[in-house]
């Protein structure tokens, strides 16, 4: 039996079919993307509300904006005494830096500390927990050496630390500026404009 010739009007029709079902196909992805945004978007406002309650929780913890900070005496990592809080007498404010070592939030965040702190003009602190060997690590490995390396779990309690890298900014006046969790340059950021003006604005304003 000899095999049906299919014609043109046959392979039109199939095409035609094939082009409907694809156009079909498409419509079902684009409408399963959409979906996943709406549910990805769902969850990218859930994070920011927690992460506003968890700043909020932690700016209520411990000392608070304005307050003025005692004076706590501590021994660097190279044994030096240095004094937190009470009056600053290095006309310029400070920013204490609460790190972790084995954290790499931390370690990711410590190079933009110190870019912030020379922009902004302030005197940069790390406080890090954990043993010796690991503090003098991470300050050898990240080039912290001409910053001061403090370890007091006093002053975590005293300005209500909760996790790690958190951030204090103490003014000139011995009174709390600001202070939060900072786990990315932005937060960082963020939280020393709500103290200092951006670089440059005063030169600008005058």
């Amino acid at each position: 039996m000899a095999a049906r010739y299919a014609g043109p009007d046959s392979l039109e029709g199939f095409l035609q079919t094939m082009l409907v079902a694809s156009n079909f196909l498409v419509w079902i992805v684009v409408l399963l993307l959409a979906v996943a945004l709406a549910a990805l978007v769902r969850k990218v406002d859930l994070l920011h509300e927690r992460l506003g309650a968890a700043l909020a929780v932690a700016a209520d913890a411990g000392l608070r904006q304005g307050e003025a900070v005692p004076a706590h005496t501590v021994c660097t990592l190279d044994g030096r005494v240095v004094t937190i809080g009470g009056v600053n007498d290095m006309a310029r404010p400070l920013l204490l830096l609460f790190v972790d070592p084995a954290a790499e939030a931390s370690r990711r965040l410590v190079p933009s500390a110190m870019v912030a702190a020379h922009t902004h003009g302030l005197k940069a602190i790390f406080a890090c927990a954990g043993a010796a060997g690991e503090r003098q690590r991470m300050r050898e490995e990240l080039r912290m050496t001409a910053h001061e390396f403090i370890d007091s779990p006093e002053l975590a309690a005293a300005y209500g630390v909760s996790e790690a890298p958190f951030a204090v900014l103490i003014g000139r006046d011995g009174r709390l500026g600001a202070k939060g969790p900072v786990s990315t340059r932005h937060a960082l950021e963020m939280l020393i404009g709500q103290v200092l003006p951006p670089p440059g604005a005063t030169e600008r304003m005058a």
